[in-house]
């Protein structure tokens, strides 16, 4: 087992920092998986792995661990990284992976979550105190971590949290909620089948599959990118590495699906990961060729995504959160959330505030 970066009593729990994921971590954070109501796909051991492999060399892992009398209670996941800007420097707590795991939530069983969100608000305060700047993304609104931290840590809205409820829906028709939207996602469909024929919605079944299937997402999703003026998440060999790796296991034993929209010639016009948890399915990256976009080949995915969903015998598909309008045709707003953001007690002012402006003129085309 490896040593803790640092262990501190806080709220009568041991709150431990590590810097990776062991094997001894993992069987504790395996097990309060099982005893927690429920769970985010995105904070099983497996894909965490997989985040830590895409974040570096650019970020290090920064897990808190609460315990007492040794026994694990809580989990956070985040990450560690210093932003060099000219002659400035700046230590950061964020996100483990810059648009791959933006995702800040505490993950501890229910009658544990108001001590583990009062211990890990503390420590999350003491790292600021001690120079670092904390930067939690896809926080829920109603997160009992947010009742826990200080006053400077500043809660900026980034979006609702969208649902759709399967319930007893047979297909994706079932699903949608605008009539119109359906109509033109059948009128679109038809549309693609006239001018260039019939395609496909292939599925991954086994790791070489699923490996072949990363390689075209993520070549689909940099030329996607590209089109935008940004840098695509995935196109560094470690973060594409990271994320088939992670496919590659998950796939075979139904923790995660990838899918490609094929044409009979074998064109992919969009790519779709989902990850599953106990009793919730969750959309977590979509891709699409924009030459064809005036086919919806994103909707025309997501239809089939829910239809496989739902086959599954799952009732809830999470799409994400975000401001995107397509959003409310399938789905529920069920809460906000939101992207918090504390500043050290010596960089407030202008230094600080000129450090985040240019770090953001930096990052204007950063990786998403």
């Amino acid at each position: 087992m490896s040593q803790p970066l640092w262990t501190k009593p806080l709220a009568d729990l041991d709150v431990t920092i590590h810097d990776e994921l062991d094997s001894v971590l993992e069987r504790e954070w395996l097990d309060l998986q099982d005893a927690a109501a429920s769970w985010h796909p995105m904070l099983h051991p497996d894909f965490l792995r997989a985040a830590i492999a895409m974040a570096r060399p650019d970020s290090t892992p920064m897990i808190l661990a609460a315990r007492s009398q040794g026994r694990l209670l809580g989990v956070l996941a985040l990450g560690s990284t210093l932003s060099r800007i000219g002659p400035f420097t700046l230590r950061r707590v964020r996100p483990i992976s810059a648009g791959r795991h933006d995702l800040s939530v505490v993950l501890a069983c229910p009658e544990d979550m108001a001590s583990v969100s009062h211990a890990f608000g503390t420590m999350l305060e003491r790292l600021r105190r001690r120079g670092r700047e904390v930067v939690l993304y896809g926080v829920p609104s109603a997160a009992p971590l947010l009742g826990h931290v200080p006053l400077d840590f500043k809660q900026r809205a980034s979006g609702p949290l969208w649902f759709a409820d399967l319930g007893s829906a047979a297909s994706w028709e079932d699903v949608i909620l605008v009539p119109h939207q359906k109509r033109d996602i059948r009128r679109r469909e038809k549309l693609l089948i006239r001018e260039h024929g019939r395609h496909t919605v292939a599925w991954a079944t086994d790791a070489d599959q699923a490996l072949a299937m990363t390689r075209e997402f993520v070549a689909l999703h940099a030329a996607q990118q590209l089109g935008k003026g940004r840098t695509s998440a995935f196109a560094p060999d470690a973060a594409a590495s990271g994320l088939a790796t992670y496919l590659a296991g998950a796939v075979p034993v139904g923790a995660a699906d990838i899918s490609a929209l094929r044409m009979a010639d074998g064109r992919v016009l969009a790519s779709e990961i989902l990850l599953y948890s106990r009793d919730v399915a969750y959309r977590y990256r979509t891709t699409y060729d924009m030459s064809w976009s005036r086919y919806g080949p994103g909707n025309l995915l997501l239809a089939a995504s829910v239809d496989r969903v739902i086959g599954r015998g799952y009732s809830t598909f999470e799409l994400g959160w975000g401001i995107e309008p397509y959003k409310a045709n399938w789905g529920r707003a069920a809460g906000e959330v939101c992207r918090v953001l504390a500043a050290p007690p010596r960089h407030r002012g202008f230094g600080y505030r000129l450090i985040r402006r240019l770090r953001q003129h930096r990052e204007a085309g950063a990786p998403a």
